[in-house]
């Protein structure tokens, strides 16, 4: 069996690394939505100020995004070819997907404990 044969189909029945690499798109997409959704919410308390956390998340959404795509075809890469020293990623992207991610959540709770701004509120 030729290296084009083995790269074209999966390496595995249970397709993990497929399935791993859909679960990473799918937290993209839902770090995006919600940070749309800030975009809308957050400004009502924080003002101008609430702009910036939800643009990260938008940046966030598409570092991982980009970030799964690449661990996806190196991973495939890897397992699929018949090279002795398949070499995998280290765990920098996981650290740094957790930290922004524990910073998102930081910045949610400021907005619900945060004293509600005049911003939006007319009198």
């Amino acid at each position: 069996m030729t290296d084009e044969d083995r790269s074209a189909r999966p390496y595995d029945v249970g397709l993990q690394v497929e399935r791993t690499s859909l679960a990473w798109r799918r937290t993209a997409l839902e770090v995006a939505t919600v940070s749309l959704v800030g975009v809308r919410i957050v400004p009502e308390r924080w003002g101008v100020w609430g702009l910036p956390p939800t643009g990260l998340g938008l940046v966030v959404a598409l570092v991982v995004m980009i970030g799964s795509h690449r661990r996806y075809r190196s991973q495939h890469s890897a397992l699929t070819s018949t090279a002795a020293a398949a070499r995998f990623a280290d765990g920098r992207f996981f650290f740094v997907t957790a930290t922004l991610t524990s910073m998102a959540g930081i910045a949610c709770l400021l907005l619900v404990i945060a004293p509600v701004g005049t911003a939006g509120t007319s009198q």
